[in-house]
């Protein structure tokens, strides 16, 4: 879905693999909804995706302290 996090997936070695993903995610602090745009021309004729929304709410922070992940 995010071409960002995609590229970040492709990453065979885990620790490079893990770091692309946390950089990407430690800037996202609340649950959002992926709106789709309506007007799209290039998916006039595509069925649309379906998708798993969002629910709103606050994400914890969480701290990296080597391979462990601590949540606050």
């Amino acid at each position: 879905s995010d071409p960002a996090f995609a590229e970040a997936l492709r990453f065979r070695d885990g620790k490079r693999r893990f770091d692309a993903v946390w950089s990407i995610c430690k800037g996202k602090m609340t649950c959002e909804d992926s709106a789709a745009d309506e007007n799209d021309e290039l998916s006039k004729g595509k069925p649309s995706k379906h998708n798993h929304g969002g629910c709103g709410n606050v994400q914890p922070s969480i701290r990296r302290k080597g391979l462990a992940l601590l949540g606050t």
